[in-house]
């Protein structure tokens, strides 16, 4: 593909010099004059010639070049005649017979800056040496830094910004690589210039941000053979605040102290405004600094505004950092139940407090959960405790309360529970004693023969259904027999003995 564009391009050129309508063709040649390659690259030396017309067939075209003041061939199609220097390092990329006669030369050499010319020889037609139109080639030992263009002197934040790096080479088969030292969207394209040279261009796309400011645009440009050459411009962003923050000048102040807070921020063109704010609104403070005097633990979170001709940023709100000694809480208490004394102390401090627990003539340390700036001890102390000491402690003071133990609610519920239930037990089992003992001397009295009689017993009446009861039963029911016979039977039994065979029979006529 690059030799078909490179043979493009010198038909073009050849059009150029010789193509209008009617010229004269002579012997003649044209090549850049003069033209300049860098170390260690290659370099295409454009080439076009002319010869007189003829009406002879010429069979073959042969072009060889040579290096004045020696003539050195430089190229011939016979690789044996080449010159040592220049031997596997030359080429026609052109067509002869289209009179395109360019030279390229790879892995340029100080050695090799000088005059060049060319000879054509047709096979069946002429010979001709173009030495009098010789070309001077100079070699560059490094290459010129990139060409950049389309920064603006300043840019807004959010502003798309096109930067465009440009190097000139002379060696199109192999153009230099572009690379960028910023993200963004990238375009290339490759221009002809004069004197064999080609312009090779990269623009870089992107949008402008706060971080772009005086921030260094890098193109760097690497040649075919390893040659490298950098530019840099510096971005002049403007944009507003950013990276505010409010910072105390000291970690943490002690409840009632004053303190100051210090507002910073990043911005282009420099802040010039600030505003300080908490929950309420605006406070009555300009400036960068704010002093707050008689800080307690309520004092609510500080933000700070900030302004330039770019806009407005607000920081996030920062709560001063308020110490205090411990304070022991009205929700600390101690239970009692039937093995253990369960205390809880709830304390407020700031920095966290250790907690202890003090009785008779012992301590000891609690286990504490924290919660922000409340901890709380909670601890299973001995059974028989009456008070207990809470003592709190941290780095600004230390404070106590005595927590009077109370029965656990639940064990309190349980005893009563037992005591009612002891208490009824022993009235249904009164009850019951003095039930067996009326029954007793019913008995008793129903135990006398004498008493069987038309008269009611003492026992209760006999029904159906009772024919299994074992202490006391009575039949009391007339019937007739086959004569017409009435008759009643009468049962008594009750108490420990049974009566089961004591009858009485009324007979009626």
């Amino acid at each position: 593909m690059d030799y078909m564009m490179l043979n493009l391009f010198f038909q073009i050129l050849f059009f150029q010099a010789y193509g209008e309508v009617g010229a004269e063709h002579k012997w003649e040649v044209s090549v850049p004059q003069p033209l300049t390659g860098l170390e260690s690259s290659c370099i295409v030396l454009p080439c076009t010639y002319d010869y007189p017309d003829t009406e002879t067939h010429i069979k073959s075209w042969k072009g060889i070049w040579y290096f004045h003041p020696d003539n050195v061939i430089v190229y011939d199609q016979d690789s044996s005649k080449v010159g040592n220097s220049f031997k596997t390092r030359t080429s026609l990329p052109g067509e002869l017979n289209k009179k395109n006669c360019s030279l390229q030369i790879t892995d340029i050499k100080q050695s090799d800056k000088g005059k060049y010319w060319f000879r054509t020889e047709m096979d069946g037609y002429n010979s001709y040496s173009y030495n009098d139109n010789k070309v001077t080639i100079s070699i560059k030992a490094e290459a010129d830094p990139p060409s950049l263009s389309g920064v603006k002197k300043e840019v807004r934040a959010g502003e798309s910004v096109t930067v465009s790096c440009s190097v000139s080479h002379s060696c199109p088969p192999h153009p230099p690589t572009i690379t960028w030292s910023h993200n963004g969207s990238i375009t290339v394209q490759s221009e002809q210039q004069t004197a064999g040279q080609h312009q090779l261009t990269s623009s870089l796309t992107f949008n402008a941000i706060a971080s772009d400011h005086q921030k260094s645009i890098t193109c760097s440009a690497q040649y075919h053979g390893g040659k490298k050459a950098i530019s840099s411009v510096i971005l002049n962003v403007t944009y507003a605040p950013v990276n505010v923050t409010v910072d105390p000048w000291e970690p943490s102040v002690l409840e009632n102290r004053s303190i100051e807070l210090r507002c910073s921020a990043k911005g282009n063109p420099a802040v010039h405004s600030y505003q300080w704010r908490n929950e309420n609104g605006s406070l009555h403070t300009q400036g960068h600094i704010l002093t707050l005097h008689n800080v307690t633990r309520l004092t609510q979170a500080i933000s700070c505004a900030t302004r330039n001709s770019e806009g407005e940023t607000t920081s996030r709100p920062v709560k001063v950092n308020v110490e205090y000694p411990p304070e022991i809480s009205e929700r600390s208490f101690c239970t009692r139940s039937h093995s253990d004394t369960q205390c809880t102390c709830v304390v407020e401090s700031n920095p966290p407090s250790g907690v202890w627990w003090i009785w008779d003539n012992s301590d000891k340390k609690s286990p504490q959960m924290q919660d922000g700036f409340t901890t709380m001890a909670v601890d299973l102390l001995p059974p028989d405790l009456h008070q207990i000491v809470c003592f709190a402690s941290n780095i600004h003071g230390n404070t106590t309360k005595i927590l009077h133990v109370k029965k656990d609610l639940l064990y309190v519920y349980i005893s009563l529970g037992a005591v009612c239930a002891l208490l009824l037990l022993i009235i249904l089992t009164l009850i019951f004693l003095g039930f067996r003992k009326r029954s007793r001397t019913q008995q008793q009295t129903c135990e006398t023969p004498s008493h069987l009689n038309n008269s009611k017993p003492c026992g209760k009446p006999f029904s159906k259904g009772d024919e299994d009861d074992e202490d006391v039963y009575g039949n009391d029911e007339m019937m007739q027999d086959d004569d017409g016979e009435i008759y009643a039977n009468t049962a008594y039994g009750g108490g420990e003995e049974r009566y089961d065979d004591i009858y009485a029979n009324y007979k009626s006529q």
